[in-house]
């Protein structure tokens, strides 16, 4: 069973479909919009860039194509983002428990699949984005809080102002196409007298199965087991304290 933690840093969960479609319409995005209207009424679109160059002159010319929607909650609290290759829930804080935040995916992801029919699941990905303040007048020691950060010989520096790492991570124990990636990164403190560390986890697997297929979100729970045993790996008991 996972840690509890009343002082949990999520500031983002996330669940992210990526899909094969090649059927899908503006009405597809219509009819989705119908199935969350009166609890997400803040709706914009989502817009890729496009660039061309006009190879004789060296002229750039850019536009935007519209591809997808992003529904905001009207407590401004969870974010769906449906696109034609793709559907991604987030929960924002407060986080409620992955059981109320699975739920509510399952059924915004089953409208989806009515609304925009996609052939076939090609990637599922379970992501929490952690923010962890750490108490400090000055610059804090990473490896007395964390099992994972970035380190460089005294040659170099003795001490860093900022840093970023990722390492990502085959999972062979839940399969061969499954993978984590963690990624580590200071921040701006929300207040002075912290430090501000981003604990980024998206623990995701490559797949080919229908969108209706019963063992989805068996999957997503495995994904997120995972997610939490990496957590805790890569905390020390300092952070446990801070945020128990």
């Amino acid at each position: 069973m996972a840690q509890f933690y009343e002082n949990a840093p999520i500031v983002e969960a996330v669940i992210d479909l990526q899909v094969e479609n090649e059927s899908f319409s503006e009405e597809s995005f219509t009819k989705f919009s119908r199935s969350v209207s009166g609890r997400y009424d803040k709706k914009s679109p989502v817009n890729e860039a496009q660039f061309q160059i006009n190879v004789p002159n060296g002229d750039v010319k850019r536009d935007f194509k519209n591809i997808g929607y992003r529904f905001v909650s009207n407590e401004a609290d969870r974010v769906i983002i449906v696109k034609g290759k793709g559907f991604t829930f987030s929960n924002l804080p407060k986080y409620k428990g992955w059981s109320k935040f699975s739920a509510e995916a399952k059924n915004h992801w089953a409208n989806f699949v009515k609304s925009l029919e996609p052939n076939k699941i090609r990637r599922i990905a379970v992501r929490y984005i952690n923010k962890i303040n750490i108490p400090a007048t000055s610059g804090v020691e990473l490896k007395d809080y964390f099992n994972i950060y970035p380190e460089i010989s005294d040659d170099i520096s003795p001490s860093i102002n900022g840093a970023y790492m990722q390492v990502k991570i085959p999972q062979p124990d839940l399969g061969k196409n499954f993978a984590s990636v963690i990624n580590l990164a200071t921040a701006e403190p929300d207040e002075p007298g912290f430090v501000t560390i981003i604990l980024d986890i998206d623990v995701f697997a490559l797949v080919e199965i229908d969108p209706t297929d019963s063992n989805l979100w068996a999957m997503l729970d495995q994904l997120r087991e995972k997610k939490n045993k990496l957590f805790e790996a890569s905390i020390k008991d300092s952070i446990r304290e801070l945020i128990k």
